[in-house]
């Protein structure tokens, strides 16, 4: 196994990489030549045990960790050697000033080096868990649903699935930046549930299992994965306790509508991709969520119009939410009590501090997820 960026310098990765940053080649899915003695390292590839023995020679460091919460002081830190180090953060981009996580196979690759932390593992990582940007990299990154594990244990539990979220979300969120420039998922609940099945033993893996059914997928922001956590989790765990919503989905107009573009040119829509959708007995109930930049441009305002008169034309129901809504617990309970009716469904409680609860998700909600 080649030595791995993972833990939280592997999410914060994973939730800051732009789609041409992503790597595309798996350094652990080899499979074993005949003829080549079986060991500990096995399961591994031929390229990648040539590289673990490389960097077992050089003196690689760890510490070992089978526990869900993994504390490290200075005298515990014993990661790689300084070029592997300096190579992992220009490769990655990984910022100078902060710690460098690493995931090393074995006790036995043990060496103090300051500005990292090494984590080790014993047993074996499903296939396709270590990517990196060519076939030979000798430094990986643990994948996004390998990270997603790590993260489960190290997080709250409420973080943790924003975290699996925003990593089945089609956004990244750049430091610094203010923007969240768009890209395709890096996963998706099937694919970590296959690895959380294939790693039965790996620390991680209850926290992670517990909280993969309420993960939202193919969001475009950080903020309609709070808004969708707060309606559809149960109303034990502090939601609302609606059904969850389709989330970016397209709703097809009954005939093409006419409109001009930004450059004054005519074309036609056919369809409006609508941030949160529900269909109930026959009809169809849209949320669209209007972000802190709603009112930055002025065709953006346009359009937003265009589409909402267009859907009730259609006898689309559509609510708006804005940002200053959702912060405010009391302006929220009135939207989301409005769309239970709207949606004619009765969530059944006999909890008796069902808005206390309510009110600390809330709490945890409206603070910006960080890492």
């Amino acid at each position: 196994m080649v030595p791995a960026i993972s833990h939280i310098s592997a999410a914060r990765f994973w939730l800051s990489c732009g789609q041409q940053d992503i790597p595309r080649h798996f350094l652990d899915s080899s499979s074993n030549s005949k003829g080549c003695p079986l060991s500990a390292d096995s399961h591994l590839g031929n390229a990648s045990r040539r590289a673990l023995a490389a960097n077992r020679q050089a003196g690689i460091a760890d510490c070992h960790c089978d526990t869900a919460t993994c504390r490290h002081n200075a005298a515990e830190r014993r990661p790689l050697s300084a070029d592997c180090l300096d190579a992992a953060r220009s490769t990655f981009s990984i910022d100078q000033d902060e710690p460098l996580h690493f995931l090393v196979s074995g006790q036995n690759n043990r060496r103090i080096l300051e500005g990292a932390v090494s984590h080790s593992i014993n047993g074996e990582l499903p296939p396709r868990s270590i990517l990196g940007y060519s076939a030979g990299a000798k430094i990986g990154i643990v994948s996004p649903e390998i990270s997603f594990m790590q993260m489960a244990c190290l997080l709250s539990r409420i973080d943790a699935i924003r975290y699996g979220s925003a990593l089945c979300g089609r956004f990244a969120v750049p430091a610094d930046t203010g923007k969240l420039p768009a890209r395709k998922p890096l996963t998706n609940v099937h694919d970590i549930r296959k690895h959380l099945e294939a790693s039965p033993r790996m620390s991680g893996r209850k926290q992670a299992s517990a909280v993969l059914p309420y993960i939202i997928e193919n969001t475009r922001s950080p903020r309609e994965i709070d808004v969708a956590l707060f309606l559809s989790l149960p109303i034990r765990k502090g939601g609302f306790g609606l059904p969850r919503p389709a989330i970016n989905e397209s709703v097809r107009l009954d005939k093409p509508l006419r409109t001009r573009n930004q450059y004054g040119r005519t074309s036609y829509i056919e369809s409006f991709e609508c941030d949160m959708v529900w269909h109930i007995s026959g009809k169809t109930i849209v949320v669209e969520y209007q972000g802190e930049q709603y009112h930055e441009r002025q065709f953006s305002i346009h359009r937003d119009s265009i589409k909402r008169n267009a859907l009730i034309e259609q006898g689309v129901c559509v609510f708006t939410l804005s940002n200053e809504q959702f912060r405010d617990f009391d302006q929220f309970k009135r939207f989301a009590t409005l769309l239970k009716e709207t949606l004619g469904v009765r969530p059944r409680s006999r909890i008796s501090d069902s808005e206390q609860r309510q009110k600390s998700l809330h709490a945890q909600l409206v603070r910006p997820f960080a890492l």
